[in-house]
C-alpha cells in the first residue's frame, strides 16, 4: 500500500471528523441536540457535550438547558456546568449567555430570563435583579434598559412608577426630573393641569393666595391697576368703579360728584348745587345772581336780564316786579322804573320809555299817563306834561303838538282847548293871534270868524272901525270906488237921486 495515499487517507479523513464537528456545533447553536455519542474513552467531548459516565466513560451527551460545557471541562469529572444568575444557556451550550439589557434571571441553570416589568430597568446585559426607577423618573414599559425623565408639567415622586403624575391645578412643574410639584405663589394663579408656567394674575384682579387655579375680578368699588396683585386697590373719593374687572377708578364726571371712597356709582349734583369738574367730592353751591335749576348741572346759569337770583341754592330765578326791571343777567336785586318810563308787566329787562303824547311823573309806574286836553307832550320819556301856551290850543289828550290858533279865531291865554272865533266887526288875519283886531274903516265885518274884512263896496262906505255891514250912500251923494269912509258928494252940474249910487248924474240941458 502506498504509504502516501494512505496518509492521503488519514488526512482525508480528519478533514471529515472537522466537518462533522463544525456541523454538530451549528446544529447545537440552532437548538438542535445531537444525539448521543458513543465515545471511545480516549476521544475529547466537544463543547457543549460531557460524557455521560463521567470522566473516560459512557458516550458524549448534550449538556441541557441552563448549563454548558467548554473544551477544558468536557471530559472532566464535574460534567456540564449550571449557568451563574444574570446569565442562562440553550441544550448543549458551550458557554452561558449574559441576559440582555432589560431583562434579568435571578436563578442559577437559567434556560432564559425574564423581561424587567415596567417600573423598572435593566441598563446593562447580565442583571440578576431589575432596578426601580428611581424619583424624578418612570419607566412606562417593560424592558426598559433606560429610565425616562418625568417630563415638564408633571412630577414623579416615588421609586418605580410606570408614569408621571400631571402637575395638578394650582400648582406648576417647571422642570424635568421634578418629584414634587411647586405651588402657584400669590400673585398668581394656575388654571389647568399639567402647566410648566404660572399666569400672572391679569390687571382688573387679584390672586390672594397661593395655589390659586383661577383669578379673583376685583369687585365693584375696586380696581386692579396693574398685573401680578395680591389685593384690589379701593376706589378713591372722586372716583368710581361701577363694574368688576375695572383696571382703573372712572373719574366722576362733571355734573356728579362722589364724596367717599370704595364708590360703585357716582352722586348726581343735586338741583341748586353744580359740579364744574371731573374727580370731585363735594358739589358747590348756587351763589347769589345764579341759579342751577335741575340735577347734575356742570355750571350754574347766570339769572337771565328780566329776572334775579337774591339768594344761593336757587333752582329758579325770581321774575321782576311789575313797575321794576332788571337789566342784565346775573343780578342779586331788581331795579324800579324810573320817572319818565314805565315797565307794564313782570320779567322786564328794560323799562319802556314813556311815548310822546304821554308822560311818567314819577318812579316804578307801570302805564304811561296820557297828556290831558289843555296840555301837550311833544317828546319821549317826559316827566311832565307841557302847557298850552297863548296863540294854541290842546283841544283833545295825547297831543305831542299844540294846534296853532288857525286865521279867523285867537287863544288869549294858556291851557285852552279850543280857539275863539273872531267876532264880528272884527277880524284875525294871522295864525296864533292872541286877541282880535277891529274891523278898519273902509271895511267891515259881517260875521264871526273872519280872517279878511271885507271892503265897502262901490256906492257904499264904512266911516268908523268895527262895522259889521257898510252904509249904502245917501241920496245927493255919491261912492265910487270901493272901501271908501266918506261918500262924496254930488257937485254943482250933477244930481244923485238915489241912494247907493256910484257915480252922479249929470244934469241935462235945460
Amino acid at each position: 500500500q502506498n504509504p502516501t495515499s494512505g496518509q492521503s487517507v488519514l488526512q482525508s479523513i480528519s478533514m471529515l471528523k472537522s466537518l462533522a464537528l463544525t456541523l454538530c456545533l451549528i446544529f447545537i447553536g440552532n437548538g438542535y441536540a445531537a444525539p448521543p455519542t458513543a465515545a471511545p474513552s480516549t476521544t475529547i467531548c466537544p463543547a457543549g457535550k460531557a460524557r455521560s459516565g463521567g470522566a473516560n466513560s459512557g458516550v458524549c451527551v448534550d449538556c441541557e438547558a441552563g448549563t454548558y460545557s467548554d473544551l477544558s471541562n468536557s471530559n472532566s469529572n464535574s460534567g456540564c456546568q449550571p449557568c451563574h444568575e444574570g446569565t442562562y444557556s440553550g441544550v448543549g451550550a458551550s458557554m452561558c449567555t449574559d441576559c440582555p439589557a432589560g431583562s434579568f434571571t435571578d436563578l442559577t441553570k437559567a434556560s432564559s430570563c425574564s423581561t424587567c416589568r415596567a417600573g423598572t430597568y435593566a441598563p446593562a446585559p447580565g442583571a440578576a435583579s431589575c432596578s426601580p426607577c428611581p424619583i424624578g423618573y418612570y419607566c412606562p414599559t417593560a424592558g426598559m434598559t433606560s429610565v425616562y425623565p418625568c417630563t415638564r408639567g408633571s412630577y414623579c415622586p416615588s421609586t418605580g412608577l410606570t408614569a408621571p403624575i400631571t402637575c395638578p391645578a394650582g400648582s406648576i412643574c417647571p422642570d424635568t426630573t421634578m418629584t414634587a410639584p411647586t405651588t402657584c405663589t400669590a400673585g398668581s394663579f394656575c388654571p389647568s393641569t399639567g402647566l410648566t408656567a404660572k399666569s400672572t394674575c391679569p390687571a382688573g384682579a387679584y390672586c390672594p393666595t397661593t395655589g390659586m387655579t383661577a383669578p379673583t375680578a376685583c369687585g365693584v368699588g375696586s380696581f386692579c391697576p396693574t398685573t401680578g396683585l395680591s389685593s384690589a386697590t379701593t376706589c378713591p373719593a372722586g372716583s368710581y368703579c361701577p363694574y368688576t374687572s375695572m383696571t382703573e377708578p372712572t373719574p366722576c364726571s362733571a355734573g356728579s360728584f362722589c364724596p367717599t371712597t370704595g364708590l360703585s356709582a357716582f352722586t348726581t349734583c343735586p338741583a341748586g348745587s353744580f359740579c364744574p369738574d371731573s374727580i370731585m367730592t363735594a358739589p358747590f353751591t348756587c351763589i347769589a345772581g345764579t341759579f342751577c335749576p335741575t340735577d347734575g348741572l356742570s355750571a350754574s346759569t347766570p339769572c337771565p336780564a328780566g329776572s334775579y337770583c337774591p339768594d344761593g341754592n336757587m333752582t329758579a330765578p325770581k321774575t321782576c316786579d311789575a313797575g321794576w326791571f332788571c337789566p342784565e343777567t346775573g343780578l342779586t336785586i331788581e331795579t324800579i322804573c324810573p320817572a319818565g318810563k314805565f315797565c307794564p308787566t313782570d320779567g322786564m329787562s328794560s323799562p319802556t320809555t314813556c311815548g310822546a303824547g304821554s308822560f311818567c311823573p314819577e318812579t316804578g309806574l307801570t302805564a304811561a299817563t296820557t297828556c290831558p286836553a289843555g296840555y301837550y307832550c311833544p317828546d319821549a320819556g317826559m316827566t311832565a306834561a307841557t302847557n298850552c301856551t297863548a296863540g294854541s290850543f290842546c283841544p283833545s289828550s295825547g297831543l305831542t303838538v299844540m294846534t296853532t290858533c288857525p286865521a279867523g279865531s285867537y287863544c288869549p291865554t294858556d291851557l285852552l282847548t279850543e280857539a275863539t272865533l273872531c267876532s264880528a266887526g272884527s277880524y284875525c288875519p294871522d295864525i296864533s293871534q292872541t286877541a282880535e283886531t277891529t274891523c278898519p274903516v273902509g271895511s267891515y265885518c259881517p260875521a264871526e270868524g273872519m280872517s279878511i274884512p271885507t271892503t265897502c263896496g262901490a256906492g257904499w262906505y264904512c266911516p268908523i272901525t268895527g262895522l259889521t255891514a257898510a252904509t249904502t250912500c245917501p241920496i245927493g251923494s255919491y261912492c265910487p270906488d270901493s272901501g271908501m269912509s266918506v261918500a262924496t258928494t254930488c257937485t254943482a252940474g250933477s244930481f244923485c237921486p238915489t241912494t247907493g249910487l256910484s257915480a252922479a248924474t249929470t244934469c241935462p240941458a235945460g
